[in-house]
């Protein structure tokens, strides 16, 4: 995130169409430690300041072409992040400098400029960047904690539901489709019983760090409840979220997981259900998943199978022409 160098707020735009006057300005506050870009229109200030670690002070000349300085202030307003912005001008009164405050402007200065003035805006815009990155990163940080799971550090069960819900409501829109797929830790109570909870927690958080290494970089992975891990496949289709599913279970299970109890082998069975087999909320997509979860278990874990078509009973899931099981290589 910008301003997380310590360095980037002495950093500072010049923006002006005189380049002697811009020559000076730069020159002095090079020598009081600052380091200076420039530009010579409002345009080029905007090129700068959206590449990455760009300036996060400028200090612009009212009079340009084009793009002048207020109207580079209204700009820059409507952006992120935060850009603090010193205006200079040779205008005088006090209507300039309502104007000025009023297209969102943080400082602004009458020309000639005096550089111990501009040094003293410069160093309160070095606190405000500051205070407002660190706020941005609170909030963001506040937002993870609301979203994704304390333990494992990948999405909760409001946050999953909620993108669930959402990438439903897209696929009635676009009539694509969506898959999940649910897993469930494998005889996770016997490790709890035999090692303790805090292995236990252990192994969830491996799991979930081998799950999020498996899947594709638009899905969404996150805990369910308990030891059970749901995926969302935005566009997938039955096929895209058994093929997922299986790639996940075998990243699982192809070496043991290693924990303060020693290392530990540790599978774990899946439940795979699609949009496109009929299921257009969440509620009953994820019965249907649970479903098939279910039917993995009992069919011996370790293993994955998919739900059958809305509509269909239940004994279509022993049917000999159902293609239900996928299991991982040493299974």
């Amino acid at each position: 995130m910008p301003g997380e160098d310590h360095n980037q707020p002495k950093r500072v735009l010049l923006v002006d169409d005189d380049s002697v006057s811009r020559s000076v300005l730069a020159k002095q506050l090079a020598a009081r430690g600052y380091e200076i870009m420039e530009a010579d229109s409002g345009g080029s200030a905007l090129r700068v300041l959206t590449q990455q670690n760009a300036p996060r002070m400028a200090v612009v000349d009212w009079n340009m072409g084009t793009i002048n300085g207020p109207e580079l202030c209204r700009i820059l307003r409507g952006r992120s992040p935060y850009v603090y912005v010193v205006l200079t001008t040779a205008r005088e009164g006090r209507r300039p400098l309502v104007e000025a405050m009023n297209s969102g402007a943080d400082g602004y200065i009458q020309k000639p400029v005096d550089v111990d003035e501009l040094e003293a805006w410069l160093v309160a815009g070095q606190r405000i960047v500051e205070l407002q990155d660190g706020l941005l990163k609170a909030h963001a940080e506040l937002e993870r904690r609301a979203t994704h799971d304390a333990l494992t550090g990948v999405r909760n069960r409001g946050s999953l539901l909620e993108i669930l819900g959402r990438e439903l409501r897209r696929s009635l829109r676009t009539k694509s489709a969506t898959g999940i797929v649910i897993f469930d830790v494998d005889h996770f109570k016997r490790v709890n019983d035999t090692y303790g909870h805090p292995v236990g927690d252990e192994v969830l958080v491996e799991f979930a760090a081998r799950c999020a290494r498996a899947v594709r970089d638009y899905d969404v992975i996150g805990r369910y409840g308990g030891e059970e891990f749901l995926l969302v496949l935005p566009g997938g289709s039955l096929p895209d979220a058994a093929a997922v599913g299986s790639r996940l279970l075998d990243g699982v299970s192809r070496r043991p997981f290693k924990t303060s109890a020693g290392e530990l082998t540790v599978t774990a069975s899946a439940g795979a259900a699609s949009t496109g087999q009929g299921y257009l909320d969440p509620d009953s997509l994820i019965s249907a998943a649970d479903a098939a979860l279910y039917e993995a278990k009992r069919a011996g874990r370790a293993r994955l199978h998919v739900a059958v078509e809305a509509g269909q009973p239940e004994s279509a899931r022993f049917g000999e022409d159902e293609p239900a099981t996928l299991k991982g290589p040493d299974h």
